[in-house]
C-alpha cells in the first residue's frame, strides 16, 4: 500500500489540466477549460476542468472529481494504480506500506495481468534486439519493411521465439504463475499441456491511452496458408478490441495539436505514417470501426479522415465506417489511395512532405467519396442510380446537425444530378422512419393512462407489500429504459425513464417502501439518478451491503411468483420484456390499490371500536372511507385483467 506521504506529494505536484489534457482535447474557457465529456456521449461540451480548484465536473452526466479519480474512471485504474501513474509522470519516488490481505486480493488480478503484460513486452523486445534468432528473423523483417530502429523502439516491437514454450519457461523462472499467464492470454492451457500463445511471430504490443500494455498482436513470417497471418490476445477485462485503437498512446498529443485524426487499417500503416511525420494516426485492431472507437477519437478532436487501401476491400471498409462516424457528429473526410497501395507501402514511395501534400489534396468529404464510388457501378442505369441516391441520403440522415444535413443534401443533389427537393423528401422519410423506430409504442389510454393514476390521500399507510418487490424488479431490470417520450413546443423530445417515472410517482405522494431492504435498494437507485449515473445491475450484485446483494440476485435470478390478487382475477399474463411499460404502470396501480385497501380495512377497524352514536368521530372516518372507495373503484377499472409480471429472469 502506498504511504500517505507519497500520496500527499503526488496530489500536491499533480496538474489536473496536464493530466486530463492527455486524454481529452481541452480548450480554454475563461479561467477554466472545457471539452466533450469522456464519460458520456454529447455534442456540446459540458465537461469543465478548473485549474484553480484542481477538479473536474461534467454538467451533463454529473461525473466529477480530481486528477486521481479521473484516471480511475477513465482508465479503469485502482486508486493505487492511479497514484503510481502520477508518481511516475512527475518523477516522485513511491514509498509503500504493507497492504491488508483484503486490499491485496482486490487489486491482485488486474495488477498482475498488467505487470505480466509489461514483462512480456520487455521479453519480446529483448528477443528482437539481443537474441540471434530475434535479430536474424524479427529485426531483419522490420528493417526490410523500411522501419528504422527508432520507430521499432518507439512502438516497443518484439519477437516471439520459434519455440512453443520459450516465454512460459522464462515467465515461470521470474515468478509468474501459470494462472496469471493464462488470464493475461499469453499462455494457453489445454488439459495438461501448457504452451505460448505467440511463437515464431513478430510482436506488436497494444497500449491504452495512458501507455499500459493491454495485449498483443503477433504476425507470422511463414508462408503456411493454414497459419493465421495475425493473432491477437484473447478478449479479457482489459483487452477489448472494439474499445482500443492501435497507436492512440503515441498519437494523442499530435491529434490534439493538429486537431485531426487519421484512421488507417493496420499496425504497420500506423508505424509508417508516424515514421513519415504524420503522428496523428491510429488504427482499429482488425475490426470495423465501432462507436467506442469513434468516441475515443471524438474526445481528442471532431475531425476524422479515413485512409484506406485503394482496392475494393479497402473502399468497402471505408464505407462501413462512414455511417458510424457520422452518427457521432464527426467532421468526416476520406482518402482513397491509388489501387494496389496501402498506407504503409505508399508512404515509403513518397517523401514526408509529398505524402502530407497528397493527403491534403486528395481527401474529400464523405458525400463525394461515397457518391463517386457508387456511381461507377450504376453507370447510366436509372434503377441503380436511384438506389445510389437512397444510399447516399441514408448516410446523410445519420448526421445529427440539421444545417450540415442541408449542406450535404445540396451537394448530393449536384453530384447525383437529382432534384434537391426529391432528396429532402427522401431524407424526411428516412428520419421519420428512424424516429418511429426509437419512439415508444404508446400505452393505450383506456387501459393504462401514463402518469394519471389516482392520488393516494396522505392519511393512508401500509405494511410491507408484495408490489414493492415487483417495483424493485422493474427498476433494476428496466430502470434505464425509456418510459415516455414527449415532444416540446420547440420540436425537441423530453424522455422520462422507467426509474424517473417510478420515483416521481412515489415521491410526489410521499409513498415509502416498508420493507427495509427494498427501501435501501430504492434509495440507492435514487442516489444513482441524482448523480447522473445509470442503474447498473452489477453495482447492486457487487454491493458492499450483503442484504442488497442478496435481494438483487434473488429478484433477478429466480422465478417470480404471480401476485395472489392476479390469481383471484384470473389474469392474462404477458412477458415483461414485451410490455415493461404496462407492467410498470400496472404495478404502480396495484401498489396504490394495496395501500388503499389496507387503509380501508384500517378505517373499518377504527369504526368498529367507536360507539355507533358517536357521530363526531365516525363521520370523518366515513368520509375518508367513501373517498378511498372512489379511488379504489378508479384503480380497479384502470387495472383490468391484463397483468405483466416477471417470469424466469436469468434466461
Amino acid at each position: 500500500m502506498i504511504s500517505r506521504d507519497t500520496i500527499q506529494k503526488v496530489l500536491e505536484r499533480t496538474d489536473i489540466v496536464e493530466v486530463i489534457g492527455e486524454f481529452v482535447n481541452l480548450k480554454r474557457s475563461g479561467s477554466n477549460y472545457k471539452a466533450l465529456c469522456p464519460f458520456h456521449k454529447e455534442r456540446t461540451p459540458s465537461f469543465v476542468v478548473s485549474p484553480a480548484k484542481q477538479i473536474f465536473k461534467c454538467f451533463g452526466c454529473g461525473e466529477s472529481g480530481n486528477a486521481v479519480s479521473f484516471l480511475m474512471k477513465h482508465e479503469h485504474l485502482s486508486f493505487t494504480e492511479a497514484i503510481k501513474y502520477l508518481a511516475k509522470k512527475y518523477n516522485i519516488p513511491v514509498e509503500e506500506e504493507e497492504e491488508t490481505d483484503e486490499q491485496k486480493q482486490k487489486h491482485k488480478e488486474r495488477e498482475s495481468v498488467l505487470v505480466v503484460n509489461k514483462f512480456a513486452q520487455q521479453y519480446y523486445t529483448n528477443n528482437l534486439f539481443n537474441d540471434d534468432e530475434g535479430i536474424s528473423v524479427g529485426l531483419s523483417y522490420f528493417r526490410s519493411r523500411g522501419f528504422t530502429d527508432e520507430t521499432i523502439q518507439k512502438f516497443q516491437l518484439g519477437y516471439a521465439l520459434d519455440r512453443k514454450d520459450a516465454f512460459t519457461h522464462h515467465a515461470q523462472k521470474n515468478g509468474f504463475s501459470i494462472d496469471v499467464l493464462v488470464k493475461a492470454g499469453l499462455v494457453i492451457q489445454k488439459q495438461d499441456k501448457v504452451y505460448d500463445r505467440f511463437w515464431a511471430r513478430v510482436i506488436f504490443p497494444i497500449h491504452s491511452m495512458s501507455g499500459q500494455i493491454l495485449g498483443f498482436a503477433g504476425r507470422t513470417l511463414r508462408d503456411d496458408k493454414t497459419v493465421a497471418k495475425y493473432l491477437n490476445s484473447p478478449e479479457t477485462e482489459i483487452f477489448q478490441k472494439r474499445k482500443i485503437l492501435y497507436g492512440i498512446y503515441f498519437a494523442k498529443r499530435a491529434i490534439t495539436r493538429e486537431d485531426k485524426c487519421y484512421l488507417v487499417e493496420g499496425y504497420t500503416d500506423v508505424m509508417a505514417f508516424h515514421q513519415a511525420g504524420i503522428e496523428n494516426t491510429v488504427a482499429s485492431l482488425g475490426t470495423s470501426l465501432t462507436e467506442d472507437h469513434v468516441n475515443l477519437i471524438h474526445r481528442l478532436t471532431p475531425n476524422l479522415t479515413l485512409i484506406f487501401d485503394g482496392d475494393q476491400a479497402g473502399i468497402k471498409a471505408a464505407l462501413r465506417g462512414i455511417d458510424i462516424a457520422l452518427k457521432e457528429d464527426l467532421n468526416l473526410r476520406v482518402v482513397a489511395l491509388p489501387e494496389g497501395e496501402d498506407p504503409d507501402s505508399f508512404s515509403k514511395k513518397l517523401s514526408p512532405v509529398d505524402l502530407k501534400e497528397y493527403i491534403q489534396t486528395h481527401e474529400v468529404d464523405f458525400i463525394t467519396f461515397k457518391t463517386q464510388f457508387l456511381l461507377k457501378d450504376a453507370a447510366d442505369d436509372p434503377i441503380k442510380r436511384a438506389q445510389v441516391s437512397k444510399q447516399v441520403v441514408e448516410s446523410i440522415a445519420n448526421i445529427p446537425d440539421p444545417i450540415k444535413r442541408a449542406v450535404f443534401i445540396k451537394k448530393a443533389s449536384q453530384l447525383l444530378e437529382v432534384d434537391e427537393k426529391s432528396l429532402f423528401a427522401e431524407l424526411e422519410k428516412i428520419i421519420a422512419k428512424n424516429l418511429k423506430r426509437l419512439t415508444l409504442t404508446p400505452v393505450k389510454p383506456a387501459v393504462l393512462p401514463a402518469r394519471k393514476t389516482p392520488t393516494i390521500p396522505g392519511y393512508t399507510d401500509a405494511v410491507s407489500i408484495p408490489e414493492e418487490k415487483e417495483l424493485i424488479y422493474y427498476l433494476l431490470k428496466y430502470g434505464n429504459k425509456e418510459f415516455i417520450r414527449e415532444q416540446t413546443p420547440d420540436g425537441n423530445y423530453v424522455i422520462t425513464t422507467v426509474a424517473e417515472y417510478v420515483i416521481t410517482e412515489l415521491q410526489n405522494e410521499e409513498l415509502e417502501f416498508k420493507n427495509n431492504v427494498y427501501k435501501k435498494v430504492f434509495e440507492e437507485i435514487k442516489s444513482l439518478l441524482m448523480n447522473g449515473k445509470p442503474i447498473d445491475f452489477n453495482y447492486f450484485v457487487n454491493h458492499p451491503d450483503p442484504d442488497i446483494q442478496q435481494i438483487t440476485v434473488d429478484i433477478l435470478s429466480r422465478e417470480y411468483p404471480i401476485s395472489k390478487i392476479w390469481e383471484r382475477r384470473g389474469a392474462l399474463v404477458h412477458h415483461p420484456d414485451d410490455h415493461y411499460r404496462e407492467g410498470v404502470q400496472q404495478t404502480i396501480l396495484s401498489f396504490k390499490m394495496r395501500i388503499v385497501s389496507f387503509a380501508m380495512e384500517k378505517i373499518l377497524d377504527q369504526m368498529h371500536q367507536i360507539p355507533p352514536d358517536n357521530f363526531e368521530k365516525i363521520t370523518p372516518l366515513l368520509e375518508q372511507y367513501n373517498s378511498l372507495m372512489q379511488i379504489r373503484s378508479k384503480l380497479n377499472s384502470m387495472l383490468g385483467n391484463r397483468v405483466i409480471l416477471p417470469p424466469k429472469l436469468m434466461q
